[in-house]
């Protein structure tokens, strides 16, 4: 086989390769498989009555962008009330003041 006719034959097994090694982290659809790991639950105080757009009694946990998906224990009782949340949260204590979230 002449040399100039194994260039083209090299150039398409490379990018043959290169399409497989593209290909090959991702399922059938096109999404990249992602590791999800058990994290542990973390408490936050909040103090409501501060300067903001927000009532004086309520807080709110904000987001940016999507992604979310988190449960809120707005009592920090050991119980959630929210599950799920994929975008920012709102709650209303009725009564200002500091008050722990898990």
């Amino acid at each position: 086989m002449p040399s100039s006719s194994i260039a083209p034959l090299r150039a398409l097994h490379l990018l043959t390769g290169l399409c497989l090694l593209l290909w090959i982290p991702t399922d059938l659809f096109g999404a990249h498989p992602s590791k999800i790991e058990n994290t542990a639950p973390f408490i936050t105080t909040w103090k409501t009555d501060n300067p903001g757009v927000s009532c004086s009694s309520c807080i709110t946990i904000p987001t940016t962008g999507g992604g979310y998906n988190y449960d809120v224990d707005w009592e920090n009782d050991g119980v959630y009330d929210d599950f799920g949340v994929s975008g920012d949260v709102i709650y209303d204590y009725s009564i200002t003041g500091a008050y722990q979230v898990g």
